[in-house]
C-alpha cells in the first residue's frame, strides 16, 4: 500500500510543512494553501492509502499505520524534515499522532478545527450511526430512489 505526495519547493525553507487532510478529504483539496504555503517554504500535501490518488487501504487501520502513511511518502521523496506538521479535522487526530511517535524531528505542530479524541471516541456510537445512515442514502441515491425517501421523510 503506497501513499503518493506532492511536494513544493518554491522556496527552500525549513521545516517543511505537511499538510495533513480531514476525513476522505484527498491531498488535491490542500493544493492551494500548499501552492501559497511554497512561497515561503518547503511545503508537502498527500493523499493517505484509499484516498485520491494512493491505493486502496483496508478496513480498520490504526492511528498509528495511517500515520505511517505520511512518513512512507515522504521517505519515498527524499524529505527528511524537520517537519511542521498541519492537521486539520480528523488530519489533526493524524498529526498528534505523527508527533507522538517521536520518530522523526517535528518543529511543531497546527490544529486546525481539529477533531479531538476523547470527544470521537465518546461519541463513537453516534458516529458510527451516522456512518450507517450516510451509507444508505448513497445506496439509496445510486438506485435513483432518495427522492421518494425525502418526500416521506417529515420536515423535508
Amino acid at each position: 500500500m503506497s501513499a503518493v505526495a506532492r511536494s513544493k519547493y518554491g522556496a527552500s525553507g525549513r521545516p517543511l510543512v505537511l499538510l495533513e487532510t480531514g476525513g476522505a478529504v484527498p491531498a488535491v483539496m490542500n493544493y492551494p494553501l500548499q501552492d501559497r504555503i511554497a512561497q515561503f517554504t518547503r511545503a508537502c500535501a498527500y493523499d493517505r492509502a484509499g484516498l485520491g490518488l494512493s491505493d486502496p487501504a483496508p478496513q480498520g487501520r490504526s492511528f498509528e499505520a495511517r500515520a505511517g502513511d505520511a512518513w512512507a511518502a515522504l521517505d519515498r521523496i527524499g524529505e527528511r524534515g524537520p517537519y511542521l506538521l498541519v492537521g486539520c479535522t480528523f488530519g489533526g487526530l493524524l498529526a498528534r499522532t505523527e508527533a507522538r511517535q517521536g520518530s522523526r524531528p517535528i518543529a511543531g505542530l497546527v490544529l486546525v478545527d481539529a477533531a479531538e479524541e476523547q470527544f470521537v471516541f465518546s461519541h463513537l456510537e453516534d458516529l458510527r450511526h451516522q456512518l450507517w445512515q450516510l451509507k444508505l442514502a448513497e445506496g439509496l441515491a445510486r438506485m435513483h430512489m432518495m427522492g421518494g425517501l425525502l418526500m416521506l421523510a417529515p420536515g423535508f
